[in-house]
């Protein structure tokens, strides 16, 4: 079984070396293009989102949330909480844990970061995210916002390692256009687009883990 407090001491040196992000975006981009010019990216909307581990059940659980249905591009996605940088965020990772409060009713005073991975450039949207790891000690009880989010899930990490979890289906875009793309299954929920970069480079990091271990 994975611990928590071995996770936490692995990733939080390994966060601050060279991390796979292009290599694991690239297997799972739906345009198989993950190498933006820095022009692309400085003209961005910063933003950052929040990968939360904690333990439950003697196992390691992060959270995904479906966001609300509206007239947007990321409209009833599956995405990590998170959102755009505001002027009064002092910080992305500031942006990540104010949106994680709004959206999923979690305190930032209670939540230890441990660090961040590799940033997403979203072509649709033009936002550039941040990735920002944090855990907790306890079981959160969550709260979600009934504007925001439309449901909460609870996602066991070793998921991620499951090979059959790493599939390739037809996805119907905002515009009612469809597009077979690289995605993540989780019991018929399907993760795509930039959650699934993010979900990729975790999982080369575990799978990194638990190697060492070995």
């Amino acid at each position: 079984m994975i611990s928590l407090s071995d996770l936490k001491k692995y990733l939080e040196p390994r966060l601050r070396q060279e991390l796979p992000g292009s290599k694991a975006h690239q297997e799972v981009a739906p345009y198989r293009n993950v190498d933006f010019t820095k022009e692309i990216i400085l003209k961005a909307t910063l933003s950052s989102v929040l990968i939360l581990f904690y333990e439950k059940d003697h196992a390691i659980y992060t959270t995904l949330i479906q966001r609300s249905t509206y007239n947007g591009n990321h409209s009833g996605q599956i995405s990590f909480p998170g959102g755009k940088m505001e002027k009064t965020d002092a910080s992305l990772m500031i942006t990540a844990l104010r949106e994680t409060q709004e959206e999923i009713g979690l305190s930032p005073d209670e939540i230890t970061i441990i660090g961040q991975l590799s940033d997403v450039f979203i072509p649709v949207s033009n936002f550039c995210v941040t990735p920002i790891i944090g855990c907790v000690s306890f079981v959160p009880s969550f709260v979600p916002d009934k504007r925001e989010v439309k449901k909460i899930i609870e996602l066991k990490v070793t998921d991620l390692l499951l090979n059959e979890n790493l599939q390739s289906r037809t996805i119907q875009l905002s515009d009612n256009n469809k597009i077979k793309a690289p995605c993540f299954v989780f019991d018929e929920t399907i993760v795509w687009g930039a959650t699934a970069l993010i979900l990729n480079e975790l999982r080369y990091l575990l799978n990194e883990f638990e190697a060492s271990n070995d």
